[in-house]
């Protein structure tokens, strides 16, 4: 059981899309923009636990604004698929939404001479 799907993330950084992977196994799920990974390991009783580079820090650092659940809601993701309840089309077409959404908040960040030097 695995799914892998590679998602256009807009970076800000050099003016175009970045292809971020994400990888779900059943014992966890990987976001990777090469080199660079997160990994969510799953453990049964306790919360998933995210390691190697925060997927907050990889985004970041292409000046991508993620929202502050971000891991949450990859998590609910992840194990909503690895319970059975979503298809492997179903993740892909909310992985999408969740990018989009992504994608406008980059897309919206204020964008004055102030503000540019921050972002």
């Amino acid at each position: 059981m695995a799914l892998s799907l590679k998602m256009q993330i807009f970076s800000p950084r050099w003016g175009g899309n970045d292809t971020y992977e994400f990888r779900l196994e059943k014992e966890y799920m990987a976001v990777t923009l090469v080199p660079r990974t997160a990994k969510c390991t799953y453990s049964e009783g306790n919360d998933p636990t995210w390691s190697g580079e925060s997927i907050y820090a990889i985004l970041s650092n292409d000046s991508i604004n993620a929202p502050s659940n971000l891991e949450e809601l990859l998590e609910y993701l992840w194990l909503s698929w690895r319970k059975g309840d979503l298809s492997d089309e179903k993740v892909e077409s909310e992985l999408q939404e969740l990018i989009a959404w992504i994608n406008k908040i980059t897309e919206l960040k204020p964008k004055t001479d102030y503000w540019e030097a921050i972002f």
